[in-house]
């Protein structure tokens, strides 16, 4: 058997969960998607765009290094191993390849490449489309004066920070898979957001998901004209109908005089979790016929009587 018996004859390659997560792309065909959506010219690229975007996004899995440290933080990798025999040449990942790329992608539209793969996330894996959906704030030191495309300004802080100016990101989620996205101004209505989610998601299945979406969102999900463009793309949805609403509490008052419960027991198996009943009917929002619950809680009964008017709402 032969022996190494000088170190420097040794090269050390390092790939961690690398090789995993550049399959992932592979699975999700990341590569074909953006060479098909970019413009670009297969004579002036050492790298196709494909292969340059999946290197930025496995690097920013396994260390999130600045663009111009890319190629070195490969340099110790094993490329063959992480991209396939020959795919990528270390001279090829270079800061003005991937500016390039993320100019391209800008003019591409970012938005749409993300709702293409997933889709493909959610066909390949069979992804149940129940959709939730919720929106965060992200505060920010500085002036930001001007506008620009995103307007960074102040707005409701979900994280505490009223002094602060803010931007908005908006996910969309099904079994904790992203579906869709979007960075907003920071002084965005969630409102307005929901309604624009509605459009995105009609479009995203339309031509792609054979299933019914299920939309699951709170209740700024609920305006008049977000009920009409939920019954134009015939979506299902489930939310809650706020208190603002007189048929909220018309229905309270039904429920008091047929006290006709169906219980359904704990949601958890938690010793001290709460129990609950809940009672059904159908009522007309709009001149459309909903279907409503009215739910009552048991760790909730002596707050505010326990009940709210809730809508699994079907088209």
């Amino acid at each position: 058997m032969d022996h190494v018996t000088n170190s420097d004859t040794v090269d050390v390659l390092s790939v961690g969960g690398m090789p995993i997560f550049a399959e992932y792309c592979r699975e999700l065909g990341i590569r074909e998607i953006v060479n098909d959506m970019l413009r670009w010219d297969k004579e002036q690229w050492s790298a196709t765009p494909g292969d340059l975007m999946v290197t930025m996004l496995v690097n920013l899995m396994a260390s999130r290094t600045p663009l111009y440290l890319i190629r070195k933080f490969y340099e110790n990798t094993d490329l063959d191993l992480i991209f396939g025999p020959g795919a990528l040449l270390l001279d090829a990942l270079h800061d003005r390849h991937f500016g390039l790329l993320l100019d391209r992608m800008y003019e591409a539209n970012p938005q749409h490449a993300f709702d293409m793969v997933s889709t493909v996330s959610v066909v390949r894996h069979g992804i149940d489309l129940r959709l939730h959906s919720d929106t965060t704030s992200q505060s920010v030191y500085g002036a930001y004066e001007g506008e620009g495309e995103l307007s960074i300004t102040y707005g409701y802080s979900k994280d505490g920070r009223p002094d602060l100016k803010q931007f908005l990101y908006g996910l969309v989620v099904a079994e904790g898979v992203p579906v869709a996205g979007k960075v907003m101004d920071g002084n965005q209505s969630d409102k307005t957001w929901k309604r624009d989610v509605i459009d995105e998601l009609a479009g995203l299945v339309e031509h792609h998901v054979s299933q019914k979406v299920m939309y699951i969102a709170d209740s700024a999900l609920v305006t008049l004209e977000n009920l009409k463009r939920l019954h134009d793309v015939q979506m299902l949805f489930v939310t809650r109908l706020p208190g603002t609403y007189q048929l909220t509490k018309t229905l309270k008052q039904a429920e008091e005089k047929t006290n006709d419960w169906t219980n359904v027991g704990a949601i958890s198996d938690k010793p001290d979790a709460a129990t609950y009943r809940l009672w059904e009917t159908t009522d007309e929002l709009d001149g459309r016929t909903y279907r409503f619950f009215v739910i009552h809680s048991s760790s909730l009964a002596g707050k505010s009587g326990g009940k709210a008017a809730k809508t699994p709402l079907r088209l």
